[in-house]
């Protein structure tokens, strides 16, 4: 039996958010005050304050966003080291001048998308129905497929429910693999990346890679520090070669650039060889990079250079060293890199990625998480089937009850017992469209006016209906308000045709409620 193929590689990984492609609109010009003997630029920011927060005295816009460093500081609130602040793929200066958008909320208008893919796509990013269909742009785009500016696309908004847009077969975590093709792989459906070793389980599939194995040819190097750093090959393990004394440099790249391979730090300065070959700094050099005042792990002229404070080991107060943030790629003047409401030092303390604000690929950021109670490393924390950010943002159930949405709307319903079905060739596993003929007479029972039993009339549920002088709650009652069936033989009264009777009157068997 084929399995289905799986999707082809990614660009990106669990362990990096990638922003959306920056917007091609200009950065406004900046305005500036006369400078002064105290603030050199002009940017309404003392050059001692400059000097403390990091940025550029001579420069009135630091990271050149379009908003001066004063009014990053003291009005925006946004960082003036950063010129896109919330990671939206727009700069702060445009989102406050020209787009209308808040510079610290990647998704200003709440519908699922970021500021920088709603620009791309021409929908507005401060209206969260740009062709005002009432479903969301987030809702078209990522759920119906639907077009978000057009407004009969979907035809008008009762042509779609929350519970039926839903995929048969989700990819609950984000990864690029569908629930059933993670059981054919064997991988964790609610971790994007099974092996923790920095690439998404779907990417390694289509690389050829194991995502159950950190280190697929067992040379001693992660398959994600292979692709995404060494740039060698983790299918080889010839490639890159031995790593004699463990410093993450293998033996030939050391003999290449001078180093010891069977010394972790050849010029003894405290900082290993692979840290200095990363960084820029001479690994055969004992002064370069430096001092280390605060014993950060970041040499002081570094953190002139980054902009830290040489004297305190941990600028941002977020528990993590200066120097362990530059390793690992967390920004050591932002206690929150990825601004998904947890500090750095917290994500790593809860097993969390502090570069990726989802790290499960539920939909819903680690912050949001933690406050709902729900497991920022767990796509699908009551094991219900339905990822948190669908039970969240589509279906408004509890992504704490295994019980919520229930026997309202299961995708094992719609699947009944199918395994994985052999596909035709082209990589599309067409038997889930088996599905979708079920679904639709669901639907119509389910929307069916109720009708009396007998004489077919269409009846509705009433209270406080008087029978033999008595008021009495929840009687059918017709059209007409009449509570009594002449058609009745066994006495007076509308009775309902039974609730899942289907077409030619023969009971259906196992029926699934919708």
């Amino acid at each position: 039996m084929s399995t289905s193929e799986p999707p082809p590689p990614e660009t990106t990984t669990t362990t990096t958010t990638e922003p959306p492609p920056p917007t091609t609109t200009t950065i406004p010009p900046t305005t500036t005050e006369p400078p002064t003997d105290e603030d050199s630029d002009g940017d309404g920011l003392t050059d001692d304050e400059e000097a403390g927060i990091g940025t550029d005295p001579t420069n009135p816009d630091t990271d050149g966003d379009g908003l001066v460093d004063g009014d990053e500081v003291n009005d925006t609130e946004t960082d003036p080291l950063d010129r896109d602040h919330d990671n939206d793929g727009i700069a702060d200066g445009i989102e406050v001048f020209d787009t209308g958008t808040d510079p610290k909320n990647p998704d200003s208008d709440g519908d699922g998308l970021v500021d920088g893919e709603e620009i791309e796509r021409e929908t507005d990013p401060t209206n969260p129905d740009t062709d005002g269909d009432g479903l969301d742009d987030g809702v078209e785009v990522n759920v119906t497929n639907t077009d978000p500016l057009d407004p009969g696309d979907p035809a008008g908004p009762t042509s779609t429910t929350t519970t039926t847009t839903l995929p048969l077969d989700p990819d609950l975590d984000g990864d690029g693999l569908t629930q059933s093709q993670e059981g054919e792989f064997g991988t964790d459906p609610n971790n994007p990346d099974t092996d923790g070793d920095g690439l998404g389980d779907g990417d390694e599939v289509a690389r050829g890679t194991d995502p159950n194995d950190p280190d697929t040819d067992g040379d001693g190097f992660s398959d994600g520090d292979e692709v995404l750093d060494l740039g060698s090959d983790p299918l080889d393990p010839t490639d890159p070669g031995v790593d004699t004394d463990g410093d993450g440099l293998p033996d030939d790249l050391e003999e290449e650039i001078g180093t010891d391979p069977e010394d972790e730090d050849t010029d003894d300065d405290e900082f290993d060889d692979k840290q200095e070959f990363d960084r820029g700094t001479d690994p055969l050099d004992p002064n370069d990079p430096g001092v280390d005042t605060d014993d950060d792990n970041l040499a002081d002229n570094e953190e002139l250079e980054f902009g830290t404070d040489p004297t305190n080991p941990d600028t941002d107060g977020d528990g993590l060293l200066d120097g362990d943030e530059v390793n690992q790629g967390t920004n050591p003047l932002d206690p929150d890199s990825d601004n998904d409401g947890l500090t750095d030092g917290t994500e790593l303390d809860i097993g969390t990625d502090p570069t990726n604000p989802d790290a499960d690929g539920d939909g819903l950021g680690d912050g949001e998480e933690l406050d709902r109670g729900t497991n920022p490393r767990d796509a699908d924390t009551d094991d219900d089937g339905f990822s948190d950010g669908e039970e969240v943002n589509q279906l408004g159930t509890d992504p704490l009850d295994p019980n919520d949405p229930g026997s309202g709307f299961t995708r094992a319903g719609l699947l009944g017992n199918q395994g994985p079905q052999p596909d035709d060739g082209d990589g599309f596993p067409w038997w889930i469209l088996l599905g979708i003929p079920l679904l639709g007479m669901l639907l119509i029972v389910a929307k069916r006016q109720q009708r009396c039993r007998h004489c077919e009339k269409d009846i509705t549920k009433q209270d406080g209906v008087l029978i033999d002088g008595t008021p009495q709650d929840g009687v059918l009652v017709d059209r007409d308000g009449s509570h009594e069936c002449a058609d009745n033989p066994d006495g007076k009264l509308h009775e309902l045709k039974p609730k899942w009777q289907t077409f030619n009157g023969k009971p259906r068997p196992d029926a699934t409620h919708v």
